[in-house]
């Protein structure tokens, strides 16, 4: 006889010695076979429990379609659960889609100089601590400003450039100019 079931712990004490694992088994066991025969759990067992059903649809939902896992969101996308399902946060990425997976919208700039300009409209308040900015790129140039953004109170702007391969951000604050260089561009 092949005992398959679970026990509550308080009921761990009266197990036989020979059973060493006193820890419960969830989720979705298939193809069980006893020397070779298929055994159905359900109609073979002699003690039934209604916490043993056919399938593994619940399992399926529960873990691959529903619950944040590290493959779940592509590109850098962040996975945020909600209570019975995920959703991707896909903000800070140059992707877009359900699954960050979609390329967002993108403009192609021709071998002439081309420039788009935008300014805020009149009364828009931004957080004065934070700014994030998110952009992607592709380039053969190796040197060329991809993004200025100056302040309409002051000379301040923030540039993001490359100089000789290398891609530059400048941030200038009224009297300080911040420069840093990353030397990783491909």
């Amino acid at each position: 006889m092949t005992l398959t079931r679970g026990v509550e712990k308080t009921s761990f004490a009266q197990l036989p010695k020979p059973i060493i694992s006193h820890h419960g088994f969830q989720g979705c066991l298939a193809s069980f076979e006893l020397s070779g025969q298929s055994v159905d759990l359900i109609t073979d067992a002699i003690v039934s429990s209604s916490l043993v059903e056919t399938g593994c649809f619940e399992y399926d939902s529960l873990h691959s379609t529903r619950k944040c896992h590290h493959e779940i969101c592509s590109n850098r996308g962040r996975c945020i659960q909600r209570p019975d399902t995920f959703m991707c946060d896909c903000d800070m990425t140059t992707f877009r889609g359900p699954t960050c997976n979609d390329e967002a919208i993108a403009y192609e700039f021709s071998s002439g100089k081309g420039i788009i300009s935008y300014i805020l409209p009149n009364g828009h308040k931004s957080k004065p601590t934070r700014d994030m900015i998110a952009v992607g790129f592709m380039t053969s140039i190796n040197d060329a400003v991809l993004l200025r953004i100056e302040s309409s109170r002051s000379n301040g702007y923030l540039e993001i450039e490359i100089v000789r391969n290398n891609l530059n951000n400048i941030f200038h604050v009224v009297d300080y100019i911040y420069s840093f260089e990353y030397s990783f561009v491909d």
